[in-house]
């Protein structure tokens, strides 16, 4: 699975993230760390290696260890392995303690440095041990010749995109900081804006520019001497279920989302919920809740009725406040009032990809309201592609049980009837216009 683009789900926690292999630019490298500032406004730093052929670039966003301690790119002792990194590792200090048995000492409390020894200690299969969302790459100069990983989160949480030209190799966070590297072409895929105008998005591992790609979660690339390649080091199993009934696999579900809050809670600077009134953003608020000493703060955006007509609920924002009351959160309600044609250049620029989900302008509003007060948000964003939740999986249900209906009634009288959904709502007990459309869509 990987994260939609308009998503933004990693607005807030971030960093970004920059490099090439095959030649290194220090001004380059500053101007891809200058078109991603907003991602990590509290550091920045770049590395180019002694032989030219690697270069680094990073925007931190400090979430642990807020000291210089934490300043990327990041070495090893003898500053033969480098990384640039964004992200958060859960399990960082259980794999702190194993490498400190191995022998390896840090100067820093941050996960980063858990990635450099980490390394150093498993080579490229750290990433299996590896419990968190990140985006990172590692130039490895112990080896012959020296060696480049680019290695991504297990369902691409966080995003890493490249391109391969003549030998080289220049990946970034964000497409606009590829784009900026002499001879990358600025062509539209056209098979990826067929794609696009099916789903929504671009799914990966192509984008809307011809040969700019993006890592494929639970994938690492290598690069080694101008050639490069992509391996898989995890991928979802599911095991059937045997002899567990409803309850027992209920409670073994809670244990897991009420341990997956709790380990994305560790932050050194304030961090919050996303809070929508939906299953998903109730659940983690809820599961916050029992967890920090302090009242939680949950953020929701709100819309007047003239400019919530055509949303699928209008009820997100009551239905977040009765929520708020249950768990005693500190709710922060944010009426707005968007001019749509002035917002669209900055999300456009944020997006680095066409979305077509209004969606992500009330998650960047959101996310940018917060911000003052809140430097990391937990959301459900993937909730509904895990928990199949969206009406597309429904639909597709419906369709393959439609089959057995003949094909001249369902082209025919079952076209008309959903053509006729629109016109029908106000007749239809809880259909509004804005659902009524989302239904006929799908």
């Amino acid at each position: 699975m990987d994260v939609p683009p308009g998503s933004f789900g990693d607005l807030l926690a971030m960093c970004g993230i920059c490099g090439t292999a095959g030649f290194a630019d220090p001004d380059l490298l500053r101007h891809m760390n200058d078109l991603m500032a907003h991602r990590g406004p509290d550091d920045r730093g770049t590395y180019i290696s002694p032989d030219g052929i690697f270069g680094l670039g990073n925007c931190r966003l400090s979430i642990i260890d807020l000291s210089s301690a934490g300043h990327m790119p990041m070495s090893n002792e003898d500053r033969t392995v480098w990384i640039t990194y964004n992200g958060e590792i859960y399990n960082f200090r259980s794999l702190r303690e194993e490498l400190e048995s191995f022998g390896h000492r840090f100067r820093s409390r941050t996960d980063s440095e858990v990635i450099v020894h980490g390394y150093e200690q498993w080579g490229v299969d750290l990433a299996r041990r590896l419990n968190g969302m990140f985006a990172f790459a590692v130039v490895d100069r112990r080896r012959q010749p020296a060696t480049l990983h680019l290695v991504r989160d297990r369902l691409g949480i966080k995003p890493l995109y490249y391109v391969a030209l003549k030998g080289c190799l220049v990946f970034g966070s964000e497409i606009k900081s590829i784009l900026s590297a002499p001879g990358v072409p600025r062509e539209v895929d056209l098979v990826s804006l067929h794609r696009y105008l099916a789903f929504l998005w671009v799914p990966g591992p192509e984008t809307m520019f011809r040969h700019i790609y993006k890592l494929s979660p639970g994938h690492y690339l290598t690069w080694r001497g101008k050639q490069h390649s992509i391996h898989s080091y995890w991928d979802a199993r599911f095991e059937p279920t045997k002899n567990r009934g409803e309850k027992q696999l209920t409670g073994e579900l809670k244990q897991v989302l009420g341990e997956a809050v709790k380990r994305q809670m560790i932050s050194d600077v304030p961090l919050g919920v996303f809070l929508s009134g939906g299953l998903d953003s109730s659940a983690i608020a809820a599961l916050a809740s029992e967890i920090t000493a302090e009242p939680l703060k949950t953020y929701t955006i709100a819309y007047r009725p003239e400019d919530s007509a055509l949303e699928q609920s209008d009820e997100d924002a009551s239905t977040a406040r009765e929520v708020s009351q249950r768990f005693g959160t500190k709710h922060c309600e944010i009426v707005v009032e968007p001019c749509v044609t002035d917002l669209l250049s900055e999300v456009v620029w944020h997006l680095d990809e066409p979305v077509a989900d209004p969606a992500a302008i009330s998650t960047y509003l959101i996310c940018r309201a917060a911000r003052p007060d809140a430097r990391v948000l937990l959301s459900g964003q993937g909730g509904d592609e895990i928990f199949a939740g969206y009406r597309a999986y429904s639909a597709c249900r419906i369709a393959s049980l439609m089959r057995v209906i003949p094909r001249p009634l369902r082209g025919g009288m079952l076209n008309r009837l959903v053509n006729l959904l629109p016109l029908a709502q106000a007749w239809i007990p809880g259909m509004n216009a804005g659902l009524a459309l989302g239904v006929h869509r799908t």
